[in-house]
């Protein structure tokens, strides 16, 4: 799944997809959208950030204060498993992950097929 966003919107999916696992996102930023934000994570399994480049912000029309997050399935799979498991911790009173998440911006857009990076 790809999302864009603010980053602080993304802040909490990404650190979610390390939940379990700990330790610091692998991630590589160097390189235009489509290979940071789609052939990254599809060659290693990691999470895909991308600062979006110039040619992506102009030929998209992304936002100046977007970023471009891509989880692959099995790890999308991990994030919804840590997602549970926070949602569900006596401390939080019910629905307090939803107005975190609230507070900090709804996601923009979330990736469909025919996208930019989308070759005919």
């Amino acid at each position: 799944m790809i999302f864009l966003g603010r980053p602080g919107s993304l802040h909490r999916l990404i650190g979610l997809a390390d939940y379990w696992e700990g330790g610091p996102l692998a991630t590589d930023l160097a390189g235009p959208a489509c290979r940071t934000g789609i052939t990254y994570p599809l060659a290693t399994g990691n999470l895909g950030l991308s600062l979006l480049d110039f040619g992506a912000r102009r030929l998209a029309g992304f936002d100046e204060d977007l970023l471009l997050v891509s989880v692959p399935f099995p790890r999308m799979l991990g994030i919804m498993h840590a997602l549970d498991e926070t949602a569900s911790r006596p401390e939080a009173p019910a629905g307090a992950f939803e107005r975190e998440v609230e507070t900090l911006g709804p996601l923009e857009r979330v990736y469909s097929p025919g996208g930019p990076c989308e070759s005919s």
